[in-house]
């Protein structure tokens, strides 16, 4: 079920910038219907779904959760080290990790340029 998931995430939702190569997450947001809902009793819930390319603070413990699966779910042996070796993941586990620090990254450079 991890890997589908991990795997799903790869594949619809993770988009790189054009401008500074970063990697984000995309957000689905369903579309709504009549009378502002996105479903109700009467109907089935939309299957029509929009995206929003941008990326929010939340978004950013993807990165950790990418990383921390890559070095449990995707460990190839019982010990990891810190940072993991290559031959100590599995080819997804390794795909989790280099998208968890890339999306790391990401939020590093949205804090660097957000003004608190």
């Amino acid at each position: 079920m991890y890997e589908d998931a991990m795997t799903a995430i790869h594949k619809s939702l993770l988009k790189t910038s054009v401008e500074k190569n970063l990697t984000y997450a995309i957000e689905l947001v369903p579309e709504k219907g009549r009378r502002g809902m996105m479903f109700s009793a009467y109907t089935r819930p939309t299957s029509k779904w929009n995206t929003e390319h941008k990326q929010d603070h939340l978004v950013c413990f993807l990165g950790g959760n990418l990383m921390l699966g890559a070095t449990t779910s995707g460990a190839s042996t019982d010990r990891v080290s810190v940072p993991p070796l290559d031959e100590e993941l599995t080819e997804s586990a390794r795909r989790d990790w280099k998208s968890g620090l890339a999306m790391i990254d990401t939020c590093v450079d949205m804090y660097k340029r957000t003004a608190t």
